[in-house]
């Protein structure tokens, strides 16, 4: 019961725990390091960004055309996850850029799974 309570205090304690970051100060227990992509014109940072808006158009029924990525950051902890901001036009609207923060899980490589597509807001 000791031990329970314990464990129980300790992950309150880390979920409480905030420091300074470069994400409006809020980080804590699910901080997991996030690094600046240096490159975002690396080769395999735009295939990532590429699966993310296929992946997006076959999930939603979009037509969204990769433009560019703006910016990115990642971590390798486990598996690679990426966090991009992409510029992508619509198809549907005429070619309309719109930049949207994909989030991209690597299991292993090439073994890639959408995690979130969520529109920026200008």
């Amino acid at each position: 019961m000791k031990s329970f309570i314990f464990l129980t205090s300790l992950l309150l304690v880390a979920s409480l725990s905030v420091e300074a970051g470069d994400d409006g100060g809020r980080r804590g227990i699910y901080d997991i390091g996030w690094q600046p992509i240096k490159n975002v014109n690396d080769l395999h940072v735009q295939e990532v960004a590429k699966f993310a808006v296929d992946e997006q158009n076959k999930q939603s029924h979009t037509s969204l055309i990769l433009y560019k990525v703006d910016s990115g950051k990642f971590t390798n902890n486990f598996a690679a996850l990426y966090r991009l901001i992409v510029v992508v036009a619509d198809n549907n609207t005429h070619g309309i850029l719109a930049k949207y923060e994909a989030t991209v899980w690597e299991k292993s490589r090439g073994n890639l799974q959408l995690v979130s597509f969520k529109w920026i807001r200008p």
